[in-house]
């Protein structure tokens, strides 16, 4: 089990060791874990995320930088919620959560963009603008994943936040 430096751990919090030899659990640094919250066996956990009281990570959840989850949300074992993403309080997440997106209800499901998080995180205007666009690309234009990857690439500038988000979305497992 590996923590990273300035993470704050308060009352109650529970981090198991991996499973396996040569696994691990990793929380990152400056991340912040509210009382009773855990963290389950083989979970990656980046830098600068936040768990609400009583959030819970399964087995083998990555989550990655500047994630906020709500408390006494619950996530299942193997999803992934990409960086800049936030999900609400009491949410029963059983999907990955792409990036930059706020997910809620039970089950989970993406309601919209982070914008808040968005702008707090420094992220310019004109990429706030393309990851708006790649939302409604995503959610409203009724394409499947694949055909919606393809059109981002045809329609949105490059940038790390861009390119992140499609490296994701291609490498998603659970829905």
């Amino acid at each position: 089990c590996n923590i990273g430096d300035e993470t704050v751990i308060r009352e109650f919090v529970t981090i198991s060791r991996a499973t396996g030899e040569g696994e691990e659990t990793r929380v990152g640094n400056n991340c912040l874990l509210q009382a009773c919250t855990h963290v389950a066996h083989n979970c990656i956990v980046g830098n600068n995320v936040i768990m609400s009281n009583c959030a819970g990570l399964a087995g083998h959840a990555i989550v990655e930088d500047r994630v906020v989850i709500g408390g006494l949300a619950g996530i299942h074992q193997f999803v992934k919620i990409g960086r800049n993403a936030m999900v609400g309080g009491m949410a029963k997440v059983v999907q990955d959560i792409p990036p930059y997106v706020i997910a809620d209800g039970q089950p989970a499901r993406v309601i919209g963009l982070n914008s808040v998080g968005l702008s707090r995180a420094g992220i310019s205007e004109d990429v706030r603008r393309d990851l708006k666009q790649a939302f409604c690309i995503i959610y409203r234009s009724g394409f499947s994943l694949s055909k919606a990857i393809e059109e981002m690439e045809l329609q949105l500038d490059s940038s790390v936040e861009i390119e992140n988000l499609l490296r994701f979305l291609r490498n998603a497992d659970r829905g």
